[in-house]
């Protein structure tokens, strides 16, 4: 019993050390202007703040817009998954989309990556 105890737990341990998480900041600062003021308009500000949205997985630097579609459309468990193709020569990209800006902030995945999960509070697990 005790041998399979042990290559049980090396079994999770090894696991969960292919496995990577990836966390969009909750919140951004940022400082937005006009590039020309409207005629009879005055410029204001509003103090509500950038909170994290949604995430978006893409096939390339997401500038060329090609947002990627989760394998399940719909979720009941709140959980998207994404299965990759780990020969793509293009990176996959992970982007963290805010409210009240139209700033985003966003990463390459590593080479190899060929599952990732977006869970419903936006935390990315890819492996």
């Amino acid at each position: 019993m005790r041998p399979f105890i042990c290559l049980l737990m090396l079994c999770l341990i090894v696991g969960q050390a292919h496995a990577m998480e990836w966390l969009c900041p909750q919140r951004i600062e940022t400082d937005q202007t006009l590039e020309s003021d409207p005629a009879s308009w005055t410029v204001g500000t509003h103090q509500f703040p950038s909170l994290l949205k949604r995430v978006h997985l893409y096939d390339g630097p997401p500038d060329q817009l090609a947002s990627l579609v989760a394998d399940n459309k719909t979720s009941t468990d709140g959980v998207y998954v994404y299965t990759l193709d780990n020969e793509n020569p293009r990176n996959y990209w992970i982007a963290c989309v805010y409210s009240n800006t139209r700033l985003t902030l966003s990463t390459p995945l590593p080479a190899g990556i060929t599952v990732c999960r977006v869970t419903a509070d936006n935390k990315i697990f890819c492996e």
